[in-house]
């Protein structure tokens, strides 16, 4: 099992206790033999430079945990440190403290002190955290619609959230509640990936029918059932949405493409029409999403 990359940071102090001497710290920065994560935190040049963007987030939050033990990592941090699904790698870090803190770096955002009766938890990574109602709850106040709508989805598909108790949360007012009730109408534990949850909002927004997620389709001819990411199921019309994080969570890309079309192809053979959406579509030409589910509405003869 690889180490992962937080598990390499170091402060400067720990390493000048492992035996480095200041100028030997010094000589590895300028050699690319290191890399300064924030002040005072180092890490592996190259290890760094090789992990992916999500990776190095988690890092950056546990090099914040070094040099500030009393953080409490919250919002899309939080999310990122539980598990969460995210549509983007967040670009700051997010954190309550205690109400005489002042902000040390660009790169952090503070919070004032939390409430009471919040309940922390522990991430994997052993950082604190806020529990996942609060986190999900926070995110819905403070980021985009589709941002925290995926994380909302992530959190209910997981089963890491009472669904009651997070649209009660949800409901309740105060500062970004127009966003946070919108969510707790359209959030569903139906959605897999945050390509399915977008591609439901766009549906939603372009003012298009709701398909059932997740239905089951049984091909006789193959004897086995097939489940639809979305579909239309009186006019046997399927949505897929196949993008690339989608393809690679599943196996080899090539190997996933031939098992996808040949689905597809028995879908076609029990009648099916089959619709696929990319990351592309559901992230930058939404109107192609529009343009595809009324042509397929069209073939079935029916204009929406």
């Amino acid at each position: 099992m690889t180490t992962p990359l937080y598990l390499y940071l170091a402060t400067t102090t720990q390493l000048l206790n492992r035996g480095h001497s200041p100028h030997t710290l010094r000589k590895k920065l300028l050699e690319k033999q290191l890399i300064r994560v924030r002040k005072s935190v180092l890490a592996p040049h190259d290890l760094w430079i090789k992990a992916f963007p999500s990776e190095r987030y988690i890092a950056q939050c546990y090099a914040w945990s070094l040099v500030s033990t009393r953080a409490v990592f919250s919002h899309a941090s939080a999310a990122a440190l539980l598990g969460l699904s995210l549509l983007n790698v967040p670009q700051l870090i997010y954190c309550y403290t205690n109400a005489t803190s002042r902000g040390g770096s660009p790169s952090i955002r503070l919070f004032p002190r939390l409430d009471d009766d919040v309940r922390l938890v522990r991430s994997e990574h052993g950082l604190t955290c806020t529990d996942i109602l609060t986190t999900v709850n926070d995110c819905a106040r403070t980021l985009d619609l589709q941002s925290a709508l995926v994380i909302a989805n992530s959190a209910l598909h997981k089963r890491l959230v009472n669904s009651k108790e997070l649209i009660t949360a949800l409901n309740a007012g105060g500062r970004g509640s127009r966003n946070s009730r919108n969510i707790a109408e359209w959030m569903s534990e139906k959605c897999e990936s945050p390509g399915e949850t977008l591609l439901m909002l766009r549906l939603r927004e372009m003012k298009l029918p709701l398909p059932e997620q997740q239905y089951e389709v049984y091909v006789p001819q193959l004897g086995r059932a097939y489940r639809l990411d979305g579909s239309y199921v009186e006019q046997k019309i399927a949505l897929e949405f196949d993008g690339a994080v989608k393809m690679h969570k599943f196996g080899a890309t090539d190997q996933v493409l031939i098992k996808e079309r040949f689905r597809e192809k028995a879908l076609q053979n029990a009648g099916w029409i089959v619709v696929r959406f990319s990351w592309e579509m559901v992230t930058k030409r939404p109107w192609d999403i529009e343009h595809a589910v009324k042509n397929a509405f069209q073939a079935r003869g029916i204009w929406i």
